[in-house]
């Protein structure tokens, strides 16, 4: 071993023992999202007891029982980049797994992946009883083995959607001995939520993640009427649309609605035509929540030109997400 590999494995081994001594492990961001794609926080740990789910802001975004953070890509298409998942401090590799496929839980039969929920993942150990664990990564991608002693920041593998996922992401987990702790609220005995701790976040992975109660996913048009189904297996991403399409449709996908929200979508033709518009509200709190507006094609062609569709977001007097896009449709 080189001196620059000597001085880098006893750097590792101070911070395992003075983790072992007692000290709480640093954690930096477990994700490098390129700014361009937006990567975002879907859930945090549930600090509900019982049947409901909160998170450490008092918001809804987890689910029951839920024992990590998920790191989240907005779309499918995403995943291809080939995001990368890395060490949030310095440890020891104590399990792994790869070769499960990337596909959405709700089109397989649950019990192939029965013991193996977590996909395709990563664990390590860093000492004095605490454990982080990086799971769904993408097939192809672990880039560790057994036994490694890894580096703050070095890369374990990407984002994928392997095991009991519905959309890509990385469910990040941290315990201390055998018991879940929420990064962004500490290791101090169970508290109120809004009542906040001492995180293990970084000050740069704090600034990274701001919490986000409520945000847009994705937004777009599509020739068809659309499903949410459609959507999250990728069918409209980048979609050219056609005089002849048999409808238009522009559709929104958002986390964290609330139930006194207001949606109000408008579709205009390339001359300001209304084709569609809708003022809408939501039955309850919606981790993920897919609306569209659209109309059926007449008799000829859709006009050729820009197409726009706008939508926003309405809680009380303010508006919390606005929405602008457009698409054009040319001539054969």
């Amino acid at each position: 071993m080189n001196k620059s590999g000597i001085l880098l494995s006893l750097a590792l081994l101070v911070g395992v023992a003075a983790t072992r001594a007692g000290e709480w492990p640093v954690l930096e961001s477990p994700v490098v999202c390129p700014p361009e794609i937006g990567c975002l926080i879907q859930k945090y740990v549930d600090g509900d007891a019982g049947p409901d789910t909160v998170d450490y802001r008092c918001g809804r975004l987890s689910s029951p029982a839920h024992r990590g953070t998920d790191f989240r890509l907005p779309r499918l298409a995403d995943m291809a980049r080939g995001v990368a998942v890395v060490a949030a401090a310095a440890g020891v590799v104590t399990a792994v797994r790869d070769g499960m496929d990337d596909i959405n839980v709700n089109d397989i039969d649950r019990d192939t992946i029965k013991g193996r929920d977590a996909g395709n993942l990563v664990m390590i150990d860093h000492g004095g009883g605490w454990y982080t664990t990086y799971a769904h990564l993408r097939k192809g991608t672990v880039a560790v083995a057994v036994g490694e002693t890894v580096s703050t920041g070095q890369r374990l593998g990407e984002m994928g959607m392997s095991g009991a996922s519905e959309f890509p992401h990385v469910h990040f987990g941290v315990r201390l001995k055998k018991t879940v702790v929420d990064p962004f609220v500490g290791p101090a005995p169970l508290r109120p939520c809004g009542v906040l701790g001492a995180p293990l976040w970084s000050a740069a992975a704090v600034a990274a993640w701001p919490y986000v109660p409520t945000g847009l996913l994705d937004a777009g048009f599509a020739g068809e009427v659309p499903s949410a189904e459609r959507l999250r297996a990728g069918v409209f991403a980048d979609i050219r649309l056609s005089e002849d399409a048999p409808a238009l449709a522009f559709w929104v996908e958002l986390f964290g609605v609330q139930p006194d929200d207001i949606a109000w979508a408008r579709m205009t033709a390339p001359d300001g035509t209304v084709l569609a518009e809708r003022l809408q509200g939501f039955d309850g709190h919606l981790a993920r929540s897919f609306r569209f507006i659209g109309k059926h094609r007449g008799g000829g062609p859709w006009p050729t030109g820009i197409y726009r569709g706008a939508f926003e977001l309405r809680r009380g007097d303010a508006v919390v997400v606005r929405v602008d896009r457009e698409v054009e449709i040319n001539g054969r």
